[in-house]
């Protein structure tokens, strides 16, 4: 059985690995030094953002954790921070701003209620297990935006680990009761933003899973397929509700997982609690840094 991984708290102590990595952590800062300048020039640029960027230049621990998540490209480091800070304060501020309490609320239900989250134990890889199950996603109380919101709380709680930095992750969904009245949520712009907001993280997806698959969720799935790059898009297995998901028992012990994976475990015993997501509930405060 995998081993249980308890709650990371990172250290404050910098190591840096080699020459170039240290080279790589002043060209990181050089641009967002530059991009900071060019952005005080406009007049109609966030200010949030600027101070979100000033206060990221300054904190090298976390300059590094991006840099060795992107194996020490500073140019991909770079692009994954930029696209975090616009898609916060800018493009999709909506759901990554907590601007009046209903959307933290709203992703902490959903993660109370296991219709998202993720497992207490790693696959055999060492990989974090995530999930969402459609079975128990009710529309008219959560809808497309605050399963983006709930997302975004578990990249921000989970990416600096250092077996995510590592390993990566590992997706699953139970497309078990998904339905035309699902579908219609997830329109082409929707589908674009939750590409973009997994550009947000230096997350590596190193397999997705749709079990129990019908045939409005194998479309909805197989377009949304057709939006990410070719690598990742060739990481996605999708199964019909008769299938046997062989890929996944070949990477993950029965038990370590919940029943409707088909492990021997109910959800609430395999998954962690609800208090590991505050970090990215916090993340989502009005003025957090």
């Amino acid at each position: 059985m995998e081993s249980l991984v308890s709650s990371i708290s990172l250290t404050d102590s910098i190591v840096i690995n080699d020459k170039n990595e240290e080279k790589a952590l002043k060209k990181l800062k050089k641009l967002i030094e530059e991009y900071v300048i060019e952005k005080r020039l406009k007049t109609d640029t966030c200010q949030e953002l600027i101070c979100h960027l000033e206060t990221i230049k300054v904190d090298n621990t976390l300059l590094l954790d991006y840099l060795r998540c992107r194996k020490n490209s500073v140019n991909d480091a770079w692009q994954t921070i930029k696209t975090y800070v616009e898609s916060k304060f800018i493009h999709y501020s909506n759901v990554f701003r907590n601007e009046n309490d209903e959307i933290s609320e709203k992703a902490r239900g959903l993660l109370r209620n296991h219709i998202c989250g993720m497992l207490k134990n790693l696959d055999k890889h060492g990989r974090r297990i995530i999930y969402i199950d459609t079975s128990k996603w009710d529309i008219n109380e959560f809808s497309m935006d605050h399963l983006a919101a709930a997302i975004i709380v578990g990249c921000e709680s989970y990416w600096r680990e250092p077996e995510v930095q590592k390993n990566g992750i590992v997706a699953l969904t139970n497309s078990d009761g998904f339905s035309g009245a699902h579908a219609r949520q997830f329109s082409f712009y929707k589908m674009m933003r939750m590409r973009n907001i997994l550009k947000c993280f230096p997350i590596s997806v190193k397999r997705c899973f749709y079990l129990k698959t019908h045939i409005t969720m194998r479309i909805s799935a197989n377009l949304f397929k057709s939006l990410l790059p070719g690598k990742l898009a060739s990481r996605i297995y999708i199964y019909s509700p008769n299938e046997k998901a062989t890929q996944l028992n070949e990477i993950a012990s029965p038990e370590i997982l919940p029943d409707w994976m088909g492990g021997t475990l109910s959800v609430e015993e395999a998954s962690v609690d609800v208090s590991y997501w505050e970090t990215g509930i916090n993340a989502m405060k009005i003025g957090y840094r």
